[in-house]
């Protein structure tokens, strides 16, 4: 038997189910996934669960051999996804997609408080074009920013609502700067305009210190050291994410759509000159880029799964004799090393980077 918490003994068949049972949630439920996780070490450390460790296996010669090896691969000792980056669905047999968030739950004040906050941004939008040219950035982060302020709080979508807010963050602590400055690389923003965005920004901080998930991510750091592993990863994100974005075979236009905004959002936080509001927003978008790392791995292991029994037992060679097409699986073995530098720094990071190794030589 084991003992999970304090009050309750199950049979390791028991635990088996729990756990794949709540891989189903979380797949399909991103709110849950810090308490599941929580469960599922419990769980696995009590069931031993073991996935072959790179260090500790001979490394396959052939097709047959990388073929057996991944069908011991577990894909719960893969890296997951990070909780406070938006996340996608892996299920079924169509193109990766965005998980659903959960609803806000909203108290009474964080209900008026996001009422104000979305008035102040249309305020500002409304304003905006009368003074068009000298408006222009403003007005372009502004839209995105109202984009994802839906009329019901229950709609909101608060990772994706942060990295808007961020950026409108950085904008206005860099228009206070240029007005103190007598050389400003941009002009300030007009008086009126510059009240305006301030009181919206002010909101949006009142807003984000009441809400859990905005929350989080404001108390978000990034040292030195993390910045350049960060700038790194960038690059393969980026790489990544262009040459994969338009195929539909893989990405739903939802799971591209966010792509791109994690793209432009990591592209103005490296040029953005705001420390901290930039890098919190390199952090997050990388996530981004991370989590579709992830997810499209585990495409590829449920694509190729059907057919590895066929290439172990010398049925089939590899992959590639068969002439089908296995969208997910080329793209791993395309994008191997980027997606081997976004994995690198997270736990399982060594497991998907053999994983990586064993596909390559499978599909042949």
């Amino acid at each position: 038997m084991l003992d999970i918490g304090r009050h309750y003994q199950v049979s390791k068949a028991e635990a088996a189910k729990a756990i794949d049972a709540v891989d189903q949630y979380r797949l399909n439920d991103t709110s849950l996934s810090q308490t599941l996780d929580s469960l599922i070490e419990q769980l696995e450390l009590g069931l031993r669960l073991r996935s072959p460790r790179p260090s500790k296996v001979r490394q396959p010669k052939n097709a047959q051999d990388a073929a057996a090896e991944l069908r011991r691969v577990d894909p719960r000792r893969l890296p997951r996804q990070a909780d406070l980056a938006p996340n996608f669905r892996t299920t079924g047999t169509g193109p990766i997609d965005v998980a659903r968030e959960a609803p806000t739950d909203a108290t009474e004040e964080l209900s008026d408080v996001y009422v104000d906050l979305r008035e102040k941004a249309l305020e500002l939008q409304d304003h905006c074009p009368a003074q068009a040219n000298a408006t222009a950035n403003l007005l372009q982060r502004l839209s995105k920013f109202v984009d994802f302020l839906p009329p019901d709080l229950m709609d909101l979508k608060p990772r994706r609502l942060w990295a808007q807010g961020s950026s409108l963050r950085a904008l206005r602590d860099s228009d206070i700067r240029a007005r103190s400055s007598s050389d400003p690389d941009v002009p300030p923003l007009p008086g009126l305009t510059a009240d305006l965005l301030n009181d919206l920004v002010n909101q949006f901080n009142v807003f984000a210190a009441d809400h859990p998930i905005l929350a989080q991510l404001d108390a978000r750091s990034v040292g030195p050291r993390d910045r350049a592993d960060l700038l790194h990863e960038r690059e393969a994100g980026a790489a990544l994410v262009t040459g994969i974005r338009d195929n539909r075979a893989i990405t739903t236009p939802q799971a591209a759509e966010l792509l791109d905004e994690a793209n432009d959002q990591s592209t103005a936080a490296v040029r953005g000159s705001e420390r901290i509001h930039d890098e919190q927003r390199l952090a997050q978008t990388i996530e981004t880029q991370r989590n579709f790392a992830i997810a499209l791995l585990l495409k590829s292991l449920r694509e190729l799964k059907p057919r590895l029994k066929s290439i172990e037992e010398g049925a089939l060679s590899h992959i590639g004799a068969e002439g089908l097409s296995f969208a997910f699986t080329n793209a791993v073995r395309l994008f191997e090393t980027q997606i081997a530098t976004l994995l690198s720094r997270v736990n399982g990071g060594e497991l998907a980077a053999y994983v990586i190794r064993l596909i390559r030589q499978v599909i042949g």
